[in-house]
């Protein structure tokens, strides 16, 4: 065989695929990316399959984790429906101003009515008022006999649409003060515990929210350990073959996901059931308020957020649960 001289240039071979590659990392980039999403289809499509197979202990699952989700959202969208309600009745607080002898109601209470946080204004002359104490109560004789009437002249103030309480209370104080004006009452006793009481309401389905949250961590970690152990042989001889802890866990993280997908549909169905079910006394509610009352639902943006919270729950519950328990498991 004839020797190749020192200088002689080596002969023309085929470049290497690696090489390829190399020089073309786009090529390599989607390569790694199609391989990658195959896997994740392959994986979603077996997680819906093990679902599919176990179609009664899938389904009971489902419905626990909606109810679940369904009450914190059902306790939400009541304290939304008091918050309302408050707003609307907070247009009957009523400001009662009862002016001196010599105050000039008329054009005082003219004057009260350009303000920015008042709405209206109504004055009620001593003379008035009388007359409707007398007409709406037993007391005619008796103010007939005091020879003059004891009641001063009142100026009604209703304030803005949507001022908040506080607000109202120093409208109240600072109207108090105004001269002419010897005393001011505010009509606001029960509104201010009707707010108390939608507060508290709002709280507690926050808290019973996070409460229930907590529930679907455990029914979904319960759920695939469950899963796991019920796959024990078929884990040990993936990691016989090499296989690692994150490619054996991605089909179970899969399937919490999906778990926390239709258990929240399913909660979004017995929200509508529930809204079903009481649309007869709710809209005989609202037409005692001769329609100026209107019940609110769960939006499409607030479907979507309890959606997104479901698949959350569903992911770090199957995930906490996934890596404990595959981490206690070693081939022989």
């Amino acid at each position: 065989m004839p020797r190749r001289r020192a200088n002689q240039p080596r002969p023309n071979r085929q470049t290497p695929q690696r090489t390829v590659r190399r020089n073309n990392p786009k090529a390599t980039d989607h390569g790694a990316v199609g391989r990658r999403l195959d896997a994740h289809r392959r994986c979603l499509h077996d997680s819906l399959r093990h679902i599919a197979n176990r179609r009664l202990a899938s389904a009971l699952t489902i419905v626990v984790i909606g109810i679940t989700l369904a009450l914190p959202a059902g306790l939400f969208i009541t304290a939304k429906n008091l918050a309302q309600v408050t707003s609307s009745w907070q247009q009957s607080v009523t400001i009662s101003l009862y002016l001196n002898a010599d105050a000039d109601g008329p054009s005082l209470a003219r004057d009260l009515s350009q303000q920015p946080d008042i709405a209206n204004t109504h004055f009620i002359s001593a003379k008035e008022g009388l007359a409707y104490l007398k007409h709406h109560s037993q007391l005619g004789p008796a103010l007939d006999a005091l020879g003059q009437n004891p009641l001063p002249a009142v100026i009604r103030i209703h304030p803005r649409s949507g001022l908040a309480s506080h607000k109202v209370q120093a409208l109240a104080k600072r109207l108090g003060n105004h001269s002419g004006v010897k005393r001011a009452r505010l009509d606001a006793g029960w509104v201010r515990r009707l707010n108390a009481i939608v507060n508290l309401a709002t709280r507690a389905a926050f808290v019973v929210g996070i409460l229930l949250g907590l529930a679907v961590l455990f029914i979904v970690g319960n759920t695939i350990g469950l899963e796991i152990e019920n796959r024990r042989e078929q884990i040990e001889v993936m990691k016989l073959l090499g296989a690692t802890d994150a490619f054996i866990r991605r089909p179970f993280i899969y399937s919490g996901v999906l778990y926390g997908l239709f258990g929240s549909l399913a909660g979004l169905l017995l929200i509508g059931a529930a809204a079903l079910a009481l649309r007869t006394p709710l809209g005989n509610l609202v037409a005692a308020y001769n329609g100026g009352l209107s019940i609110a639902g769960l939006s499409l943006y607030g479907a979507l957020i309890l959606i997104g919270v479901g698949m959350a729950l569903g992911w770090v519950g199957s995930g906490f649960a996934a890596t404990r328990h595959l981490a206690l498991i070693e081939p022989m």
